[in-house]
Formats: C-alpha cells, sequence, structure tokens
C-alpha cells in the first residue's frame, strides 16, 4: 500500500552524490493554485528511476525486491536505517535506496533547489564553449 501518491507530473530535479540527496519536484499547477511539491530522499545509496514520472505513488520495497536490489547494488548487508523505496508511475516500477524521504511544498523557483546549496556564477563568469584539444 502506498504512503504517498499523486496524480502530478514529477522530474528528477536535483541530485547531490556527495551529500546522498535527490530531489524530485512537480511543478505548481496554475490552474489548482497549488505549490511547487518537492520529495527529498536523505541519505541516498541507490537510483535506479526515470527521469520524468508521470503520476507517482511511493510504497516500500518487498522482501524479494530488496533480496534483488541489493545483489545489483552490491550490498553483501544492508544496515536497518537503509530502506528501499518503490516509486509507481503508470504500469512502471522504480526505486530509490534511501533511508528515509519527506514531502514538502514550497514556493521556490523552478530553478532553485530544495537541497540546501545555492549555486551562482562568479562576478567575471563568461559562458564558453569548450573545445578539446585537437593537437594530441
Amino acid at each position: 500500500m502506498p504512503h504517498y501518491a499523486s496524480q502530478r507530473y514529477f522530474s528528477l530535479h536535483d541530485y547531490f552524490p556527495s551529500f546522498h540527496l535527490l530531489l524530485l519536484r512537480s511543478r505548481a499547477e496554475d490552474d489548482q493554485g497549488a505549490r511547487v511539491v518537492d520529495i527529498i530522499f536523505n541519505g541516498v545509496f541507490y537510483v535506479d528511476l526515470h527521469t520524468d514520472l508521470d503520476g507517482l505513488a511511493i510504497e516500500d520495497a518487498a522482501e524479494e525486491e530488496v533480496l534483488r536490489l541489493d545483489q545489483r547494488a552490491g550490498r553483501a548487508e544492508r544496515f536497518e536505517a537503509n530502506k528501499y523505496f518503490v516509486l509507481i508511475s503508470g504500469e512502471q516500477r522504480y526505486y530509490v535506496g534511501a533511508f528515509y524521504y519527506y514531502v514538502q511544498a514550497s514556493d521556490l523557483g523552478w530553478n532553485e533547489t530544495s537541497l540546501g546549496a545555492t549555486f551562482t556564477a562568479p562576478d567575471n563568469y563568461e559562458q564558453t564553449t569548450w573545445v578539446p584539444d585537437q593537437s594530441r
């Protein structure tokens, strides 16, 4: 049984492997006056996920899925805090291994993150195009 379900469209919005954080975001639905909805996974150790999810339900993985996912992840032992979450979108099942997740509504802009990091270009930033060195 899902412990979260929504008919909204979510996308993989941000991922910080070094901080073990993953953000799924649903845009604000202007016609309903709804806010941005963020689903934040903390302690992420495994990701098997499509970037776009049209409708979403999240439930705990069944024991047979956990055993298979531990094998795929190369984990000989599993800590009690580690959980696998099943993300169901349409007929597809995706997986995120993490300590926990939470859902929050916010007024952040689409290009802002709720993972606590900010990215600003330095004052002297100039956009350049990288061209590989052809002399080698």
